[in-house]
């Protein structure tokens, strides 16, 4: 995804921090640089015969990313 953001010249900055269950929590990491916090949710595609909402597992997050 950054190499993406780069090809396409978009001007951005990355934040590191430590893996954060909560928005609370992410907050006090990178709550000081402007900007809205949010969270990561990804969301299964609808019609598979499956209900309910699930997350994604953690494994899959870099494949769809396409990051680390």
């Amino acid at each position: 995804m950054v190499l993406d953001i780069l090809e396409l010249q978009i001007d951005f900055s990355q934040y590191e921090h430590p893996v954060v269950l909560t928005i609370e929590a992410q907050a006090k990491y990178v709550g000081n640089v402007g900007g809205a916090l949010s969270k990561n949710l990804f969301l299964k595609r609808l019609g598979l015969g499956k209900g309910g909402l699930r997350m994604a597992p953690e494994e899959a997050l870099g494949e769809i990313l396409k990051g680390p």
